[in-house]
């Protein structure tokens, strides 16, 4: 059989929910961000073929650093924060490897842009700019060994506001009786319908983690929740709990961890790279938030864990905040002009979580990484690296969308999703 993209796409999500794939497929065909996005795990495999020069830094990198993966949400301490957010991926692995990803979808989502709005301003010559800002600013920090603070003020008018509908239940809400199910006819919807014996498995694993909390006491309803690009497919269930006080109500999100799709290359990277043992994969993820992020997440649930386990897996919970949101590429149209402000932020954001999480499980000193850093061959190795890749990633697009097994998986198991001619 020829190994083509699909046939490593189709094993690597192999066991997924058909129906969910297919609206994950349906994503990735839009634009070459997107398939960026669904294909983590593309991107390594071949970097871990690729990439050849020295690298023996070891960080906590996120794993699947983009330009939308970076949001706003209120911290522990009350406050409004701007940091990375999706921790599904996240190892300790060579520093490059993030910094490489991250660069990349800058080039992806200028050209995006570009197509988009049709404006000359983002260029190809303009994506080299704005990974060439990105990348010094990175290194500015990490040289000055000292993590940066990001006011979210700066962001807020680039993020996408929380849509107030039937399908968002926060904890200003009155006092609805179900979560509202908008059924997915295309990649937009937010929901899907349980069935009523999944349905009742997790109100029963969900009240009794509730048990004895001081702000929650009863699960009114549970749903899938359909979000993100790569996760989709694994299971992810919302869940609509209400207040002690019979005053409101609170969404959380319940979502099973997988095994980071890095491991493999980390493991067999020449510099081998040890990873800490974790009881199990949410553990990990936790962890990993909690060390590299400035605040974590207000989570109003009083709990000692922020994990469940549900049928042999573990998954992570999450409070649904009101003020969380993210700048979707398509806000950047009109950032235009602070652009590289923007750029810069998430460059001083990323420096600062691999700061933060030095020297912690096995991670290189701060030292270290200004060693690295200081040699300018690696720079230009990196910013090369990135464009280049960029093509690649267009190629294997064109190769994905054009392919007719990708239509017929999509038509086969998700028949409402709006095939685009």
């Amino acid at each position: 059989m020829k190994n083509n993209v699909f046939t490593k796409i189709k094993e690597f999500n192999k066991g997924r929910d058909p129906f969910f794939l297919a609206l994950k497929y349906d994503k990735m065909m839009e634009n070459p961000f997107n398939f960026f996005r669904g294909t983590c795990h593309l991107f390594y495999q071949d970097l871990s073929k690729k990439f050849t020069f020295e690298d023996d830094t070891k960080v906590w990198i996120c794993g699947d650093l983009h330009i939308e993966n970076f949001g706003r949400y209120r911290g522990s301490d009350a406050k409004l924060h701007y940091d990375i957010e999706d921790f599904d991926e996240a190892v300790l692995a060579p520093v490059t490897w993030e910094i490489l990803r991250v660069i990349t979808s800058i080039h992806l989502a200028a050209e995006q842009l570009k197509s988009d709005t049709e404006t000359a301003d983002l260029s190809f010559e303009k994506s080299k700019t704005l990974s060439k800002h990105f990348l010094e600013s990175y290194v500015e920090v990490i040289l000055e060994g000292v993590p940066g603070q990001i006011k979210c003020t700066n962001l807020l008018n680039f993020i996408t506001p929380p849509v107030k509908n039937k399908n968002q239940v926060f904890q200003t809400s009155s006092t609805p009786a179900t979560i509202n199910i908008d059924r997915p006819t295309s990649n937009k919807s937010k929901t899907d319908e349980l069935d009523l014996v999944l349905k009742k498995k997790i109100t029963e694993v969900v009240t009794t983690w509730l048990r004895g909390n001081k702000n929650m006491d009863e699960v009114i309803d549970a749903a899938w929740r359909i979000a993100g690009t790569g996760s989709l497919g694994i299971e992810r269930y919302i869940v609509l709990v209400k207040q002690t006080d019979g005053q409101g109500f609170y969404l959380l999100d319940m979502k099973r961890s997988m095994p980071s799709s890095l491991r493999t290359y980390v493991d067999s990277f020449k510099q081998k790279i040890v990873q800490p043992e974790w009881q199990n994969e949410s553990e990990r993820i936790i962890e990993i938030q909690e060390k590299m992020q400035d605040i974590s997440p207000q989570f109003i649930v009083q709990n000692e864990s922020r994990q469940i386990l549900f049928e042999g897996n573990s998954y992570v919970l999450k409070e649904l905040q009101p003020e969380a949101g993210r700048i979707e590429l398509k806000n950047l149209v009109k950032a235009n002009q602070s652009l590289k402000e923007i750029i810069a932020d998430y460059a001083i954001i990323t420096a600062s979580a691999h700061l933060s999480s030095a020297d912690f499980k096995g991670s290189s000193s701060v030292r270290s990484l200004q060693a690295f850093f200081k040699n300018k061959m690696h720079h230009r190795s990196i910013l090369n690296y990135c464009t280049g890749y960029a093509k690649d990633v267009k190629k294997d697009f064109a190769d994905f969308s054009s392919d007719p097994n990708v239509w017929h998986f999509i038509r086969k198991y998700c028949e409402l999703v709006k095939i685009k001619p």
